[in-house]
């Protein structure tokens, strides 16, 4: 309280509005503090999470306060009030002010974008391949027999011949898996190879125009150039790249409670 003669200060005065019962200050599940005002001097009890404090409250005030040892949470905090003859002058029971928390969830958003009409040059691609050569001349073997695949200069050969090596019209010509090895190299169906004569009749008869017959040879890593052909694909443009936003879906207290 403050006394003013003639606008200035001459006296200046404390005073305290005593409390008529127990007053608790508002708190909430992470206070570490409790607080209030009660009658100067009387003995304050607080029970929360199963332990007890006590504090004397302030001889002008009433005021009173107290550290606990860990956050309140969800607990209701009983409040004693002992006069000062050590009976008991009121006892209260508080609940927690509600202190509610944003509570988000993760949305995910897939890219956005568009396709494109894309064209892809003809190329060359060098790769190693494992190919027969012969010791004697040094003829690629393997790319012989390819190249009269790709020209179709492999022969027409007899019915006898055919029928001596298991050529039916339904199956072709029988296939090992140097066959195969081979169509996968050029990227073929097999099912289109059906008139091809096996690569072992090749290697049989000393390739096709037989000038390596009776030479020997061996199988060795060799590059190789893969021819593509220009093509159009379509290609995915992103125009917004995927992303993940957090929203609130509503609010919650330590207690549990939600709004």
């Amino acid at each position: 309280m403050k006394s003013y003669k003639k606008k200035k200060l001459y006296a200046k005065k404390t005073v305290y509005g005593i409390a008529k019962t127990i007053k608790v200050n508002k708190f909430t599940p992470s206070s570490r503090t409790i607080s209030g005002y009660t009658r100067p001097s009387y003995k304050v009890q607080v029970t929360v999470n199963g332990k007890t404090y006590t504090k004397k409250a302030n001889a002008n005030s009433g005021a009173w306060k107290m550290t606990l040892s860990k956050k309140i949470g969800s607990d209701n905090v009983k409040v004693r009030v002992i006069k000062k003859n050590g009976k008991t002058f009121t006892v209260t029971t508080a609940t927690h002010t509600h202190d509610y928390k944003p509570v988000y969830k993760t949305v995910h958003h897939d890219a956005q974008g568009h396709y494109e009409t894309v064209t892809v040059p003809a190329y060359d691609e060098t790769k190693m391949e494992y190919h027969d050569i012969c010791l004697v001349c040094g003829r690629d073997k393997t790319q012989d027999f390819i190249n009269s695949i790709l020209n179709k200069t492999y022969p027409d050969l007899d019915d006898a011949t055919k029928d001596s090596w298991g050529y039916t019209k339904e199956k072709g010509w029988p296939r090992s898996s140097n066959d195969y090895a081979i169509y996968k190299e050029m990227g073929v169906n097999p099912e289109d190879m059906k008139d091809v004569p096996p690569y072992g009749m090749y290697l049989a008869a000393g390739g096709w125009d037989e000038k390596c017959d009776g030479h020997n040879y061996s199988n060795r890593l060799v590059p190789t150039i893969v021819h593509h052909e220009a093509s159009i694909k379509q290609e995915w443009k992103v125009d917004k790249k995927a992303y993940d936003e957090k929203i609130i879906t509503g609010y919650q207290c330590a207690c549990g409670k939600t709004k």
